[in-house]
């Protein structure tokens, strides 16, 4: 997955985008991006492309950092974080 690309269409920090991925800033750094990065990468990159399809592409970012009573308070960024993604 392209860094630079996920960056752009969500506007995440590196910080934020490695913290969800569940990788360090580095391992995500390095071209290309560690195997474990590119499986948190798919991850962040289908639950974006769900939000989009669920609230439309102006929403997702939003949605995406929204706390949810669903998610018991928590927005899908911090389910990621948490490792908690079986729960999205």
């Amino acid at each position: 997955y392209n860094l630079a690309a996920i960056k752009s269409a969500t506007g995440l920090s590196l910080t934020r985008i490695a913290r969800i991925a569940g990788v360090s800033q580095h391992a995500l750094s390095k071209t290309p991006p560690s195997p474990r990065a590119q499986d948190g990468l798919r991850l962040l990159v289908r639950v974006v492309c769900v939000a989009r399809e669920m609230v439309g592409p102006d929403r997702a970012v939003r949605w995406l950092n929204e706390p949810l009573t669903i998610l018991s308070g928590m927005s899908p960024a911090k389910m990621m974080e948490a490792g908690r993604t079986a729960e999205l």
